[in-house]
């Protein structure tokens, strides 16, 4: 019997990430403080191509700049032109768990949950799947897309050239049977996923770019950071 090779086994899982894209209500980030760059690149490059309003940036975990992932990613999308107001920053998580669970309340008090009906989310590839079913656990009615972000030098060709990258993946693809089966995430269709970003595209061809907010009862007040 022919054995899959490590990167055969793992596009064949998902675990090299990426699902289709539309127009989204929101932004995430998911931190990683080797790769703050990276992420803000990637983030500030659809934020300007009009593909959401605001981003959200997550994650407590100290980075090497002194401050939490958060607020270097934060700094890092200011550098690239995207506006203070148009950032939201949750500066306490420590896990991806953490990261949704943290962002709700904030997501509620600055725009309104039921303002948001999309996300798209950015995080390092090895984790690809994590994040969309860490999204599917919290909130199960809500579309979440990803864009995978690669550690600089890599991409999706040459990243299983490095050991490490190899291995990560290969032990981010073992984690997932035992933390959908202690519910801290929950199954996802890439396919159905990519079905619904399809229609949703169809739709977004014939209409204003994002739908109106709420207005009632937000905090539009800046962030502090």
């Amino acid at each position: 019997m022919k054995l899959c090779s490590p990167v055969s086994f793992l596009r064949k899982h998902h675990i090299l990430l990426q699902t289709d894209l539309c127009r989204a209500d929101l932004g995430i980030v998911f931190g990683n403080k080797y790769i703050v760059q990276e992420l803000a690149v990637d983030a500030a490059r659809l934020y300007h191509k009009g593909f959401f309003p605001k981003i959200l940036v997550t994650g407590g975990v100290e980075t090497a700049a002194g401050c939490c992932e958060a607020e270097a990613t934060a700094h890092a999308l200011l550098s690239l032109g995207v506006k203070r107001e148009d950032i939201l920053l949750e500066s306490a998580s420590t896990h991806t768990g953490e990261n949704v669970a943290f962002s709700l309340p904030l997501i509620d008090t600055h725009i309104g949950l039921e303002n948001i009906h999309s996300v798209i989310g950015f995080g390092h590839f090895c984790a690809g799947p994590r994040f969309l079913m860490t999204l599917a656990r919290h909130c199960p009615d809500l579309h979440a897309m990803h864009k995978s972000v690669f550690p600089a030098g890599c991409n999706e060709t040459n990243w299983h050239l490095d050991p490490v990258l190899l291995e990560r993946a290969m032990l981010e693809r073992r984690k997932i049977p035992d933390y959908i089966a202690a519910g801290f995430i929950a199954p996802v269709s890439i396919p159905a996923i990519n079905e619904k970003t399809a229609s949703l595209r169809h739709h977004q061809l014939y209409a204003p770019p994002y739908p109106k907010l709420n207005s009632s009862g937000l905090d539009r007040t800046p962030l502090p950071f």
